[in-house]
């Protein structure tokens, strides 16, 4: 049993032993990438793939009153310019006018109405949930009902023909109403929920599911062929452009976890419990999947789930047109680009056929749920909270404000240098992560330089006339921070390591893509210290860690002393490495405690901060226990084991010098430098015994009864 002292049981962390952390008193923040530059504010501003900022579009109300709506989940336009708005909470259809006069149009007695569409006469038909149903609306006094599917959802409406094509949930059944009152199942799916309707260019329905996340197309009654099976549980928009290219966005968990469609069969008696189970069934169709990604704490609020937008290229291929870390909420062709408003962030997208993509403008609301064009117009509609937008020209009012950089702690700020054409910059700092009333007022640069006071965070903001951005630098000094020494660490007595440095090894392999992302601000380190093991008597290693939040270079200064004296002794100064191994052997035997100092000074000349701490009390006992015979008599000797410096920690006896065996001392508990003990042996059997002190130094002697 060997001894380890409890002060030495510590989890010995030598990840950082050896690494030299090269200082960088001064930083630069770069932004000149597309995913940085989208982490800002553009308002006006349009940001395109190769990571380029131009004064462009806007989305400006188009509305001359305030909308108090939170969800608005389709939007028509008619032929004189006016836009009816289908909006949550309370099942209201509003009227836009040309000029953005705003009233209530209709409203019905569901609390949602999810979609609008015009017949081919100019009557205006709407969908509502839940307990979905169709009206025909030609004001707020002339509301009728139009077809009753008896289905909880009506997620999308198609007129084709003379007939009106319902998607609905969460049967997931697609009906063809041929007249008042008067429709039938065109097609019944496996999917819980039939989310979007379209015509591909031949006249054929496309429907978009959502459960397993298909995009099927349906030619005829009963019949469907499924183009693609998206990694995504719901298909939320199809769209067909000019020459007959499907697109569609498509949301939602992995196909692995894809929630698979119950059929709820109607009760076939009236007893009570049969009325009981087509109760539990309501309720537990007003809890499906669908309207539980809308429906947030009884607030409406569309679905946020991350996804992409597809174009199909034939019957089950797609490529990916866009991706990003939000939501496609909406999905639209529009002047030879497919147009997407995300969730969550509230962005316009432009994608190109080839996926080229870039920002077109971002609306203050959350959400771009709808989105409506005519030949020269582009309109929005938002959700949380609901506005109605319309595109226009930044007329060279491009704003951009950047994301909040931090610094890491108090900074000093330096140059702002643009790579481009721009008006003005400001900056604002404070100390809060997000901006509020506690910061500094914006203020414009002066000779290129920050002049907003030191602080942790910076923000710029950028005002675009007619030019352009590549690239922003901004520099800044932190505040020297104090190193720390975290832990000090004595390791078993006996062994040492030494620092050895493997060559330089050359870079590694890259792919392709790895090479289009490099960074050359991010070059890798080669610093490859190793810590070389060494096992000899009297060896005493100490290992520490420390850290520096600016981090700077450290270096280190090692001290001891005995237990009864007070001042500290210097080992070694100037140690790059956090460990070091002292040779103990002609040391006298005691508890010796070991300072380590710390100091940034070579990266803080003028202005260099420290630490210091002391480990706990550490044993060096190089001398060896004795062991002397006290008495033999009647096949039983007793001896004592005694040492100087620590506790007898382990004794063991042999009677053929091969095999040993602990033995507990006379009195039964191993606890002191001094232990008696006994044992029996036979006539002429030899005994071999082994003492071992809590320095880990050994004895040895033999005896004959």
């Amino acid at each position: 049993m060997k001894w380890i002292p409890s002060s030495r049981w510590l989890i010995i962390v030598l990840a950082m032993v050896g690494i030299e952390l090269k200082a960088q008193p001064s930083v630069r923040v770069t932004h000149e990438r597309f995913e940085t530059w989208l982490k800002g504010e553009p308002q006006g501003v349009t940001l395109g793939e190769e990571g380029v900022l131009s004064s462009g579009w806007k989305l400006e109300s188009a509305l001359k009153t305030n909308f108090s709506v939170k969800v608005i989940w389709s939007a028509v336009r008619d032929s004189q310019g006016n836009t009816f708005l289908a909006a949550g909470d309370e099942g209201k259809i509003f009227k836009v006018s040309p000029v953005g006069e705003l009233m209530e149009w209709a409203k019905l007695k569901e609390s949602q109405v999810t979609a609008l569409v015009w017949d081919a006469k100019g009557v205006l038909y709407a969908a509502t949930a839940p307990d979905g149903k169709v009206y025909r609306v030609n004001g707020k006094e002339l509301v009728e009902e139009y077809f009753d599917p008896k289905e909880k959802y009506i997620w999308a409406l198609l007129w084709k023909g003379n007939d009106l094509y319902v998607a609905t949930g969460t049967e997931g059944k697609l009906y063809r109403v041929t007249a008042l009152g008067q429709g039938e199942v065109f097609y019944d799916s496996n999917e819980p929920n039939l989310r979007c309707l379209a015509q591909d260019k031949n006249g054929d329905l496309l429907v978009g599911t959502e459960g397993k996340g298909l995009v099927l197309q349906v030619k005829e009654k009963g019949k469907a062929l499924a183009l693609f099976d998206a990694p995504r549980k719901e298909i939320r928009q199809i769209a067909v452009d000019e020459n007959g290219r499907i697109a569609f966005a498509a949301l939602g968990l992995e196909a692995a976890s894809k929630p698979q469609r119950t059929k709820i069969n109607p009760p076939q008696t009236e007893d009570k419990s049969a009325n009981e189970k087509l109760d539990n069934s309501k309720n537990a169709n007003q809890k499906s999947d669908a309207m539980n990604s809308f429906l947030k704490g009884g607030t409406p609020s569309l679905s946020q789930e991350r996804g992409e937008v597809y174009q199909l290229e034939q019957p089950g291929f797609a490529t990916v047109l866009w991706s990003a870390d939000a939501s496609p909420q909406a999905l639209l062709r529009y002047r030879g680009e497919w147009l997407i408003g995300t969730g969550d962030d509230g962005f316009l997208y432009g994608v190109s056929d080839r996926g080229e993509k870039r920002v077109v403008a971002r609306a203050e609301s959350n959400q771009i749920t709808v989105l409506v064009s005519n030949q020269n117009n582009l309109f929005a509609a938002t959700s949380n909270d609901g506005g109605w937008w319309a595109l226009k020209a930044a007329g060279g009012d491009g704003i951009y404000q950047s994301e909040v950089i931090d610094s890491q702690g108090f900074s000093r700020w330096g140059a702002l240098r643009v790579k481009g054409e721009v008006a003005h910059v400001r900056t604002r700092s404070g100390n809060t992560v997000e901006p509020d009333k506690t910061w500094y007022d914006w203020v414009e640069l002066k000779d290129q330089k920050v002049v907003s006071p030191a602080a942790r965070y910076l923000q710029y903001e950028l005002s675009l006339k007619t030019g352009s951005v590549r690239r922003v630098d901004v520099f800044y000094t932190p505040k020297n921070l104090a190193p720390r020494i975290n832990a000090i660490v004595a390791l078993p007595s006996g062994i040492g390591y030494a620092p050895m440095t493997d060559p330089p090894q050359p870079p590694q392999q890259k792919t392709l893509q790895q090479l289009l992302n490099w960074d050359l601000f991010e070059m890798p380190s080669f610093d490859r210290t190793r810590m070389a093991p060494e096992l000899r008597g009297g060896l005493q290693t100490i290992v520490w860690s420390a850290s520096d939040p600016n981090p700077d270079q450290l270096t280190y200064q090692l001290s001891y002393r005995r237990e009864n004296e007070k001042d500290f002794k210097v080992l070694e100064k100037e140690l790059e490495v956090a460990a070091y191994t002292l040779d103990t052997i002609g040391w006298e035997d005691g508890i010796y405690y070991f300072k380590v100092s710390v100091t940034d000074k070579k990266s803080n000349e003028t202005d260099p901060l420290s630490d210091e701490k002391i480990s706990e009390g550490i044993l060096i006992d190089n001398t060896a226990p004795q062991i002397e015979k006290m008495a033999s008599d009647n096949g039983v000797i007793t001896f004592r084991a005694r040492d100087q410096g620590s506790l007898i920690w382990d004794v063991m006896i042999s009677r053929d010098g091969v095999e040993f065996a602990e033995i507990q001392p006379k009195d039964g508990v191993l606890d002191s430098s001094e232990e008696i003990f006994e044992a029996k042996v036979s006539g002429g059997e030899k005994l071999f015994i082994r003492v071992q002190d809590e320095a880990g130094n050994l004895a040895s002697a033999n005896y004959n009864p």
